[in-house]
């Protein structure tokens, strides 16, 4: 997805990953962590957070190491998450996991997260206050225990059926998404305000920005698999079949449950039932994609990533108007932006699938 954050904010936090891990030359994890920063991704937190600082008035230079370090975790995150959920692919290419083995993941993972803190903690060499520094670090130590306990519980419910999440699927997605994901980019946009020197109203404006941008982004990441274009199937990032094979509960899939006829609902659990072949595709994620598409929850999912950027808007409306605050409104604009157009079919028409 193309965003309106500065590519020399993007640049910025690529140099200093660059750095970062030129500086650990020599040292046994050098190669899978060459491998699990490389190339660094989109960048996404990393920016949000240097431009929070700066919408409040903070400075891109006195902020960067933490920028830096978020990106660090982040791409640990991702190494962790691939084993976790056992998918070949990151970006295009081989998994951490299965370039080099299980535990070259895990440890990748654990030294990025460590180094994010070493990275919030050169801030004060930068000139930014001991008080800012030491909450900045409570926020992320939050944020990463919270998003833990969102994967614990999304995994909880996977291959459970749709009775393993209780009354309320939708709502139970709603409140893993604000483990697993929002609580990741809230905490880079509270981090960015702390750090930049924001007081209470401007950081609990940006606190409920980034917590509504992440549940917005978690809903459009698991719409990526059900939509055309190079936003959807033909996405590098993990395999398309990814959540049908984990038994993922997928917001696409729950409100296809949920909007079905009894016939479709039918279809819909015989789908995700399995087993799946080891590689390749028996055509299980393309007849998923057809139901998904036909009971309307493409269009359902869209109007609830909408709902989540209009509370972005109002979060922002508490900062100062200015280039920065304009980035952050308008990264949040493309998380609710449509789909490439494709005419929603009616009930029963075929829909053109590309083979995953």
């Amino acid at each position: 997805m193309p965003t309106p954050l500065a590519a020399a904010t993007l640049d910025a936090v690529a140099d200093g990953i660059a750095v970062w891990l030129a500086g650990h030359a020599g040292e046994p994890l050098v190669d899978v962590l060459d491998w699990t920063l490389c190339p660094p991704g989109k960048l996404v937190r990393p920016a949000l957070l240097l431009e929070s600082a700066a919408a409040v008035g903070g400075s891109y230079e006195q902020v960067l190491p933490a920028a830096v370090g978020v990106g660090l975790a982040h791409s640990g995150s991702l190494a962790h998450d691939d084993l976790i959920d056992g998918d070949d692919l990151r970006r295009g290419r081989p998994a951490v996991h299965r370039r080099f083995d299980a535990a070259s993941a895990v440890l990748s993972g654990d030294a990025l997260f460590f180094a994010l803190f070493q990275q919030v903690g050169e801030c004060r060499r930068r000139g930014v206050p001991d008080e800012a520094v030491a909450e900045a670090m409570e926020i992320l130590a939050e944020a990463g225990r919270q998003a833990a306990c969102g994967v614990a519980r999304e995994l909880a419910w996977s291959g459970g059926g749709e009775g393993a999440m209780g009354d309320d699927p939708v709502g139970g997605y709603l409140e893993t998404a604000r483990l697993k994901t929002a609580v990741l980019l809230r905490a880079a946009c509270q981090t960015g305000a702390v750090l930049g020197g924001g007081d209470g109203g401007q950081r609990d404006a940006l606190r409920r920005f980034g917590e509504a941008l992440g549940i917005a982004f978690q809903i459009r990441d698991d719409l990526l698999p059900y939509e055309p274009g190079p936003r959807g199937w033909a996405s590098g990032d993990k395999p398309a079949d990814s959540d049908l094979r984990n038994r993922r509960p997928a917001l696409p899939v729950l409100l296809a449950r949920r909007l079905a006829s009894p016939a479709e609902r039918e279809s819909i659990n015989a789908l995700l039932a399995g087993p799946f072949p080891e590689r390749g595709s028996d055509g299980r994620q393309e007849r998923l994609c057809r139901l998904v598409w036909e009971t309307g929850a493409v269009r359902e999912a869209h109007r609830m990533a909408r709902e989540q950027v209009e509370r972005c808007r109002a979060a922002l409306a508490v900062l100062p108007s200015g280039e920065h605050r304009d980035r952050l409104g308008e990264f949040a604009e493309l998380l609710g932006e449509t789909s490439p157009p494709v005419a929603e079919p009616a009930r029963g028409e075929v829909v053109a699938v590309p083979p995953a």
